[in-house]
């Protein structure tokens, strides 16, 4: 299996390329400055040369303070992007999974968010995330979304290493208490991405010996 990941130098996508390598995947993972996900043309040629199973992009501006004063940034890396992958990946029969994030939800409801919840982002990194979602669907139906919340990792700037960081040389620690959220371990999110992987590979195996079966039945008759 061919993975492509977008987006390799983050904290995921670092995770994904480490845990895809270590098992028996061809993966081929892309910082920005190998391929960027707002020119179309480089990522069509990436797919041409590659020829993936999946396409997964893990590429964003995250920055949700930069956000709200960098709109066309924002815009261009976490909806544009996302729209031009979904395209290629579809005109390259490519598999497309999408990585999003929780801050599609306006933080209003006093519970757990799921699938069905209607996004409604109060942030411009919200709203991004959310256009970039709501283009690539409509690019590509074979596009699969997820969204995740509070990643950490081994490196990169995240909350749980910023409070362990903290705890080992103060005896005080102040946070805001105004936020709610889930951290998620991005070794977690990779081996629930690879069950992913498999199992929409094994369901397209499935179909095409159905097809083929179905072909066969009717050449007999």
């Amino acid at each position: 299996m061919k993975i492509a990941i977008t987006g390799a130098g983050g904290q995921l996508g670092k995770e994904l390329t480490q845990l895809f390598n270590n098992k028996d995947y061809e993966v081929f993972p892309f910082v920005k400055h190998q391929l960027d996900i707002t020119n179309q043309a480089k990522i069509k040629q990436m797919l041409v040369d590659i020829k993936p199973d999946f396409l997964i992009n893990t590429a964003a501006f995250t920055e949700v303070d930069q956000c709200e004063t960098e709109l066309e940034k924002a815009y261009l890396i976490n909806a544009i992007g996302p729209y031009y992958l979904a395209c290629e990946a579809k005109e390259n029969k490519v598999k497309f999974i999408h990585i999003s994030t929780d801050y599609v939800f306006n933080g209003d409801k006093a519970e757990p968010y799921i699938e069905d919840d209607v996004p409604n982002s109060k942030t411009i990194y919200g709203k991004s995330k959310q256009l970039g979602e709501t283009l690539a669907l409509a690019a590509y139906e074979n596009t699969t979304i997820i969204r995740t919340s509070w990643l950490y990792g081994h490196g990169g700037k995240n909350f749980v290493n910023t409070i362990k960081k903290l705890a080992s040389h103060t005896q005080e620690i102040r946070v805001v208490d105004d936020q709610y959220g889930c951290p998620t371990y991005t070794k977690d999110l990779g081996i629930a991405l690879e069950k992913l992987l498999k199992n929409r590979m094994a369901f397209i195996m499935s179909r095409t010996q159905e097809v083929a079966a179905g072909l066969n039945l009717q050449l007999k008759s």
